[in-house]
Formats: structure tokens, C-alpha cells, sequence
């Protein structure tokens, strides 16, 4: 054709030299077109810039078109913790700020929407977790806080589940653990709390005071009433005594004003350093005990209609004082 021939030599070193390009293209389309995906991972695959497909782990190995398919980015589709802290301030009165640690536990349920959704996944979610859990937990009380958790825990779930359905994500569980007080606020409740129980401590004494007293009160009644009744049942008997040697009533009666009389003088006089003040006037004595006398005889009617309703002096019952 040029009008020379090509020597043997050249052709043989050309034709090793096309066959030797031959096989790098063909290795390098094979190394294109064939990849591997990590166990528990899903590739994310593009055709001509836009999401194609997902490629899941397999015994054997993927395979795309070189070129034209592009392996965007490789997913994690193990169980994923993301634990938070949040920031909240309980309801009035109280309005304190605590730290709520919530853990969240959730697996990626659709590889593409978790790469595209958005740039920083976790960020995102951060996001909407804190603020569920402000909107949520802002209306209850510490002791609220401490004790239905589980309230917190539902809220949440209630709320993110969904969202994070539409991000590509499947929540698996929420563990909401105990508020985190700062070191005034922990101080203050101790003051309370220690407030709290000496206050049932005083009940509790108040209480016990007033059995005591309750008691006491019943025996001295039930004391005060034996005593009257010793002492009416003596000058019942004194009186017959006095009836029996031929003494009229007021005449046993003056009589047993002076000896009564007598006998409290003498035992005041018994003390140390006693001085004793009274009436000495014979005519004074004898008015004195003239108004005593009458004064008994007017209200022995009314003691002898009661004698006779109850027959007899009557017992006193437990508690109640004459």
C-alpha cells in the first residue's frame, strides 16, 4: 500500500504491543464494573449523577456499569446509638434548669433517603430529638421527670417515630435516664426534703404529746371522781355516826365545820416557817359558821331528790370526771 513492506519484526512487536492494551482495557472495565460491599453496609449506586439503586452485602460481588455507574457513598445499616443531653427548664413554680441524657437507638431502614436527606444525619436528628424532648418535658415537674420517665419516653416516640420513617430510619427503642441536677439545685431539694421530715417529725411528736395527755387527763379525771366519791361516802357515814348520838343535822354539821377547820389549820401550821392568818372573834367564827351551815342545809334538798332517782352513788365511768 505505501510501497514498502513492514518488516516481520515490527509487525510481531505490534501486534504483542495491541494484544498487551487489549488486556488492560479489559482488566481495567472488569475492575470498574465489579466491586464489593462491607458486611452490614449498603452501597449507594449513581447512574449519570442521580440515585440509581442501593447494593447490598452478598457472597458475591456487585457489578455496574463502568463509566457510568459511580459508588456515591456506603451506608452503615447496623443498630446506630445517638446519645443527647438535653437542656430543659421545668414547669412553674419550680422553673429549674436540669440535663435530661436520653439515648436513641434506630437503624437505617432505606440507604438512600439517609444519604440524601441530609448532609449531617446525626446532626439533624440531634435537632429534632432536643426539641420533642424540651416541648415535652418542660411541662412537668422534677419529681415528674424522676419518676415517669416512661411519659417522656412515649411523648418521643410518638413524635419522632414517624419523622424519622421519612428520613429512610426505623426507631428502635429510647432510653430516657435519670435529670441531672446542678450542685444548688441538688442542695436546695436536700433542704427540702430534710424540711419534709422534720415536719412529720414534729406531727409525730405533736401527736404522740396529745395521746399522752388524752391519758393522763382520763386517769385524773377517773382519779378526781374516786376521791369525791371516798370523800361523799365518809360524810355519809359521819353524819349517821353524829344522827345516832342524838345530833340534829345542823348541829352535826357546825361540828363538822370546826374539825375540818381545825385539821386544816394543823396541817398548815405543820410547815416550816408558816404563818398562819384567820378570824379569832368568837362572834365572827360562829357567822362564818352559820353561813357555811346554811348554805349546806339549802342544797341538801336538791342532793336528796338525787339520791333518790339513782338509789345509790353511782359508779363513775372511765374518762369522765364528776
Amino acid at each position: 500500500m505505501f510501497g514498502f513492506e513492514i518488516p516481520l519484526a515490527y509487525q510481531i512487536v505490534a501486534g504483542v504491543a495491541g494484544g498487551s492494551a487489549g488486556l488492560y482495557a479489559s482488566w481495567k472495565l472488569a475492575k470498574d464494573a465489579i466491586f464489593w460491599t462491607p458486611y452490614q453496609f449498603e452501597a449507594v449506586i449513581e447512574r449519570g449523577g442521580k440515585f440509581h439503586r442501593s447494593a447490598k452485602s452478598k457472597k458475591l460481588p456487585n457489578i455496574k456499569i463502568p463509566y457510568y455507574d459511580t459508588v456515591r457513598a456506603t451506608v452503615d445499616m447496623k443498630k446506630q446509638t445517638l446519645p443527647l443531653e438535653v437542656d430543659i427548664r421545668t414547669k412553674a413554680p419550680e422553673r429549674t434548669l436540669v440535663t435530661l441524657p436520653v439515648t436513641i437507638m434506630y437503624y437505617v431502614q432505606d440507604s438512600g433517603k439517609a444519604h440524601y436527606t441530609f448532609t449531617d444525619l446525626k446532626q439533624a436528628l440531634e435537632a429534632v430529638i432536643s426539641n420533642s424532648i424540651m416541648t415535652n418535658a418542660s411541662k412537668m415537674s422534677i419529681d415528674d421527670l424522676y419518676e415517669s420517665r416512661d411519659t417522656v419516653k412515649d411523648a418521643l416516640v410518638g413524635e419522632i417515630s414517624a419523622k424519622m420513617q421519612s428520613y429512610g430510619l426505623r426507631l428502635d427503642d429510647v432510653l430516657v435516664q435519670s435529670p441531672k441536677l446542678s450542685d444548688d439545685v441538688k442542695r436546695y431539694f436536700d433542704d427540702v426534703v430534710a424540711s419534709q421530715r422534720r415536719r412529720e417529725i414534729a406531727v409525730n411528736d405533736a401527736e404522740a404529746y396529745k395521746t399522752k395527755a388524752v391519758v393522763e387527763g382520763e386517769a385524773a379525771g377517773m382519779g378526781q371522781a374516786r376521791q369525791r366519791k371516798e370523800y361523799a361516802v365518809g360524810i355519809a357515814e359521819v353524819m349517821k355516826i353524829y344522827e345516832n348520838a342524838n345530833l340534829s343535822p345542823e348541829q352535826a354539821m357546825a361540828l363538822m365545820v370546826i374539825t375540818n377547820g381545825q385539821e386544816a389549820i394543823r396541817e398548815a401550821a405543820n410547815g416550816k416557817g408558816s404563818v398562819i392568818m384567820g378570824t379569832v372573834s368568837p362572834t365572827e367564827i360562829a357567822d362564818a359558821m352559820q353561813k357555811t351551815i346554811s348554805t349546806i342545809m339549802a342544797l341538801r334538798p336538791a342532793a336528796n331528790a338525787n339520791s333518790k332517782l339513782a338509789g345509790a352513788v353511782p359508779e363513775v365511768a372511765p374518762g369522765k370526771a364528776a
